[in-house]
């Protein structure tokens, strides 16, 4: 992994849809992928190296055309308290990655307070996007905002692939939602870590029984704004009704 860092610095950079989002764009220093570099270090004992990553992981974010070829991406988010999907050069993304950040909650890179109003700011949001009808569950989207097709990060491949509110665009994904539950536990909220396990046990059963005991592999969240205008999320499997819309549970496998 030393050679993935394109500067010689513990930093690792990857291509897009190099990570588990086979259909996601991610560009150079993600932050999925160096929680993981970060883990492995501690792990191994390597702290010195480990304390240099999460000392340029909580840098801000480099931001406009003009880069001090001297100053390093961070990847914190300005004015936020989470990190970015992925920063490289003049380029990155401050849209959510709940996987990224809660593994960035859970390894310590992120420090307790950060911790404390991540978790806090990602409750507000999802509530803010119940309430405008782009979230139909209890459990927060994998990526938010979701990209649309008129933002510039859009590709034309989403329109089949990776649509708002589907897939690596704001799906609803179990595994991502156990480490956003284990988060939760880690930046002291007890009490929102039940009610989010509880959440999802009851979106799973709800999927198992329309399904006829198939468990919960991913849901869209509901944020297809045909699918609520008809009430249906359109992709494979059985519709479950949940709160103000119409989730589907998806036939791929999570991995």
């Amino acid at each position: 992994m030393e050679y993935q860092s394109p500067d010689d610095t513990v930093m690792v950079s990857q291509l897009p849809t190099s990570d588990w989002r086979d259909e996601q764009w991610g560009l150079g220093f993600g932050l999925y992928v160096n929680t993981l570099v970060y883990a492995y270090l501690m792990l191994y004992g390597e702290h010195e190296s480990a304390g240099q990553l999460r000392e340029l992981m909580n840098r801000m974010e480099v931001l406009g055309r003009a880069k001090n070829p001297h100053e390093h991406e961070g990847l914190v988010v300005p004015s936020k308290p989470y990190y970015a999907l992925y920063s490289y050069k003049v380029l990155n993304s401050d849209r959510f990655d709940l996987l990224g950040n809660s593994l960035a909650i859970l390894t310590g890179i992120a420090s307790p307070d950060r911790a404390g109003n991540m978790v806090a700011w990602i409750e507000a949001e999802c509530e803010a996007m119940r309430n405008r009808g782009d979230l139909a569950v209890d459990s927060p989207p994998c990526l938010f905002p979701y990209i649309l097709r008129h933002d510039p990060d859009w590709h034309p491949r989403y329109e089949q692939y990776n649509r708002p509110g589907e897939y690596h665009n704001g799906g609803v994904w179990p595994f991502v939602c156990g480490f956003h539950v284990a988060a939760c536990v880690a930046a002291g909220n007890i009490g929102l870590a039940r009610r989010k396990l509880l959440a999802l046990t009851e979106l799973g059963q709800a999927v198992a029984r329309k399904r006829g005991g198939v468990g919960l592999q991913r849901v869209d969240s509901g944020a297809n704004r045909s699918a609520q205008r008809t009430g249906l999320a359109d992709l494979v499997g059985g519709h479950v009704p949940l709160r103000s819309g119409v989730c589907t549970a998806a036939a791929n496998p999570v991995l």
